[in-house]
């Protein structure tokens, strides 16, 4: 229990790229004064109990109270209203619908069962547009990670610290900053496989944050193929040959348009002389009545688009290579990019979820 505790306290970080974690600090905190209001007078005239108690631990002490205004003298007790601090959030990952093994973070669900509000934060919010990508490199792995700042009012008013922070399964954090006055997204090699990647960005001199977080699930250190994430990228007049090239021009969001191209540098780790690659961009699953609609021929079906290739391996075991999507055939909507390498009766995949726009 004490292992699973401390995994989610430190998942439940607000902020990867600051020292400490505070919200194991408040969790303290409210045990505390748990203890201590167990002895102590209460301001709503109600004896102490473990409701009480729960109420506390998952939300928090008052830190100021209102009292209820009455027309007239009455002999009953004043009605007391205690106020948490705000604005308060909910930093605790919850298992993703796809895995049970990988976290996603939602800060402001419909009902939370628990809230934080930290001291130096005016504001918080899910980062809604950004990308990272995973590199393995033998025993190091090399993170890529890009965000529009000007897609948000509170981010485009002017210069924006930008961190990420890579948390890897051993407990360490590597986190690399920069300005947003650089036009290039940060670039980290860890030590390592990363557990989660954290791209937090803060505007100059202001309590407001911004935070993109991914939870991956672990990597098969047996495995003789590793296929790396595929990292989206504004194709030029040449294709990169390194990530270093396709990341210099990395798309800062996942969502496409179908008017321009778009590039996909991807990375494969075999010993195998040869490996049989293939790409797929196929449509999520879409309801119940567009299915019929295309069954009756009502709506248009919408396709898939599938290419196969077979690569020469380097002697190095990892080589690169990035190629140049046309997806202005297919209609609007939200897409599945696949990719797949098999080699020596082994077969690897990674994909990433598009928004294809007009």
């Amino acid at each position: 229990r004490r292992a699973r505790a401390d995994n989610l306290l430190a998942l439940a970080q607000p902020l990867l790229s600051r020292p400490g974690n505070d919200f194991r600090t408040e969790l303290l905190s409210r045990r505390v004064m748990v203890a201590l209001s167990a002895f102590a007078k209460s301001p709503y005239q109600l004896p102490w109990g473990t409701d009480m108690e729960e109420m506390m631990m998952r939300y928090g002490w008052s830190t100021t109270w209102s009292q209820v205004d009455r027309p007239v003298q009455a002999l009953e007790q004043p009605s007391v209203v205690g106020h948490q601090r705000s604005p308060a959030y909910r930093f605790w990952p919850v298992p993703s619908d796809q895995s049970r093994t990988t976290y996603i973070w939602d800060l402001k669900p419909e009902r939370p069962r628990s809230r934080y509000a930290p001291a130096y934060a005016d504001q918080m919010a899910i980062i809604a547009d950004y990308q990272t990508a995973r590199f393995p490199r033998g025993d190091s792995t090399a993170i890529v990670a890009a965000m529009a700042t000007d897609r948000d009012s509170f981010l485009a008013v002017g210069p924006v610290d930008l961190a990420l922070a890579i948390v890897t399964r051993s407990g360490v954090t590597t986190t690399v900053r920069r300005d947003s006055s650089v036009p290039a997204p940060l670039m980290a090699m860890v030590l390592g496989e990363p557990r989660v990647v954290s791209l937090e960005a803060n505007p100059t001199g202001r309590n407001i944050f911004r935070i993109g977080r991914q939870d991956f699930a672990p990597v098969d250190p047996v495995r003789t193929l590793i296929v790396s994430d595929p990292l989206l990228f504004q194709p030029g007049l040449d294709l990169p040959e390194t990530l270093s090239g396709a990341a210099r021009t990395a798309l800062s969001s996942l969502r496409v348009f179908r008017s321009r191209p778009v590039g996909v540098y991807w990375e494969v780790q075999s010993e195998a002389d040869t490996v049989a690659a293939a790409v797929t961009v196929e449509p999520l699953r879409r309801g119940l009545l567009s299915r019929i609609g295309e069954r009756l021929s009502l709506v248009n079906r919408v396709t898939s688009l599938t290419l196969q290739w077979r690569e020469g391996q380097r002697r190095s075991g990892t080589f690169g290579r990035a190629f140049e999507l046309d997806m202005s055939r297919l209609p609007t909507g939200r897409y599945r990019l696949r990719l797949t390498a098999a080699a020596g009766g082994v077969t690897g995949g990674a994909e990433r979820i598009l928004e294809l726009d007009p």
